[in-house]
């Protein structure tokens, strides 16, 4: 429509299905009518599929109270990623040890051994890269939201790199989750350890 001249470039109006009623009845050539009617189409199913998922994200959360309550308190975690974390790790008693949970993540670095000395890479990756990608991402959104976490981030980032500083406050972010669940207790923010 913006090819057209029928919506301004720098429009911010939402898609919305009284949008798209609102569009339907302007006097467009069949052959835009006939395209603007397939997409309209294929908008009203992805809008219903994504109110279904969210539907099933909300049962399962129901059913999983004692998990999702944990996941949401740490900072950055919304409903779509606690069902993430919930789904990949559940309640992390698998994990005998911090450095097995970090290892099933990926987020360990790969290390390079000979004799006595060792040098240590880039994260191994290994395990499921959306995890990963989730856990990068809400390290980033919980910096403003942990005094602690970010004195970390800065603290590690003056020396070793931005990049190299957020997976470390991954890690950090995902061990503190894995003792909330072995205490039995909510994240606290702010607080070093």
């Amino acid at each position: 429509m913006h090819q057209f001249g029928l919506i301004p470039p720098a429009s911010r109006r939402l898609m919305s299905s009284r949008y798209v009623r609102e569009i339907t009845t302007w006097p467009l050539p069949p052959e835009l009518c006939a395209s603007l009617t397939l997409f309209a189409d294929q908008w009203r199913f992805a809008t219903r599929q994504l109110l279904e998922l969210r539907r099933l994200l909300r049962a399962q959360a129901t059913a999983q109270a004692a998990l999702e309550t944990v996941y949401r308190s740490a900072p950055g975690i919304g409903e779509v990623v606690a069902r993430t974390l919930a789904t990949e790790l559940g309640d992390m008693t698998r994990f005998t040890n911090e450095r097995g949970l970090f290892s099933s993540t990926g987020l360990t670095p790969s290390e390079y051994s000979s004799g006595a000395a060792i040098r240590r890479g880039h994260i191994s990756r290994q395990g499921a890269s959306r995890l990963r990608h989730v856990l990068v991402e809400t390290a980033w959104r919980a910096l403003p939201r942990d005094p602690a976490l970010q004195e970390i981030f800065d603290r590690i980032a003056a020396t070793r790199g931005k990049q190299r500083a957020i997976v470390a406050i991954a890690r950090r972010l995902i061990g503190r989750i894995r003792a909330c669940f072995r205490h039995g207790t909510l994240y606290a923010v702010g607080t070093a350890g």
